[in-house]
């Protein structure tokens, strides 16, 4: 493993802890963008190309999906 991986590795896992930790929808979109980040670390991306998948992962998930969960979640 590269330190790229291990490191979006432990990113996602402490993501995923603090998410089950509140369960308020806080950290899962940052989660899964340290999860796509690790993807491409693995085929050895430039640290660039990681930061800014992992940003727009987490950016294009949050603005999509976090207004039709509070929505769906609040009835």
């Amino acid at each position: 493993m590269t330190g790229g991986v291990v490191f979006w590795l432990i990113a996602f896992a402490v993501l995923v802890v603090i998410e089950f930790a509140s369960l308020q929808l806080l950290s899962i979109w940052f989660a899964a963008g340290a999860f796509v980040a690790m993807i491409f670390a693995a085929f050895d991306f430039s640290l660039w190309i990681q930061l800014l998948v992992f940003i727009l992962v987490s950016i294009v998930l949050l603005a999509c999906t976090r207004p039709f969960l509070k929505k769906f979640l609040h009835k």
